[in-house]
């Protein structure tokens, strides 16, 4: 039997999960804001900052930049260990996802969304090939973030979406570190890049939600 099956423990279950939920929520701005403010975390090679800021790098829509953080990382540590990091941290994340996208879409006020027609064509278009789509979505600058969502509403295996972001990002990562070692970006440079990537991010996401409320 299911633990929410039961009224009690279902009721229970679900605030643990609401509670986790604005946990991870909370995790990710902390990182977000104490990177930000903190000048030493900033210029801090430890791999250790490399893993954490991988985790709001990769937010369920993210507009902090991982590529340059990886580029300026090169320059310390060789290609492998910069990918196996970011790639920790990004899985990470990807769980952390996983997790508040399968809260709020059971969120009763969802459910013309989840029954609707588009989200069956989609979802059914996407269970045709879920890891091949995941691999080329992961590896490639497609947009990302609406897989996070299908791999949810497809209930997608979470130790298979596991393994399709670890053999897609790991291989962007490492070829990323690979061109930052071999081009040597200044960290002037990468600050620059970083800043612009992030408000072009900030300005697609704010048009996208200005449109879709607009249509």
């Amino acid at each position: 039997m299911n633990v929410a099956d039961t009224p009690g423990r279902g009721q229970a279950w679900v605030g643990w999960k609401r509670f986790l939920v604005l946990a991870e929520i909370g995790l990710t701005l902390v990182l977000v804001g104490v990177w930000l403010l903190s000048e030493d975390l900033r210029t801090d090679k430890s791999l250790w900052v490399l893993f954490l800021f991988s985790i709001p790098a990769e937010a369920l829509v993210a507009v902090v930049p991982h590529e340059p953080i990886i580029l300026f990382f090169s320059a310390s540590y060789d290609p492998l260990t910069v990918a196996l990091v970011a790639t920790a941290g990004t899985v990470t994340a990807e769980l952390i996802n996983y997790s508040i996208v399968g809260h709020v879409a059971e969120a009763s006020y969802l459910s013309r969304i989840r029954n609707s027609s588009l989200t069956a064509r989609v979802t059914r278009h996407f269970d045709k090939a879920p890891f091949g789509a995941l691999l080329v979505a992961g590896f490639t600058p497609v947009p990302f973030y609406p897989f996070r969502f299908l791999v949810v509403l497809a209930h997608y295996s979470r130790l298979k979406y596991a393994v399709a972001i670890v053999l897609s990002r790991g291989p962007r990562f490492y070829i990323l570190a690979v061109l930052g070692r071999e081009v040597g970006l200044s960290d002037q440079v990468l600050i620059a890049a970083f800043v612009v990537i992030a408000v072009v991010s900030g300005l697609l996401l704010w048009k996208n939600r200005s449109d879709a409320a607009g249509g």
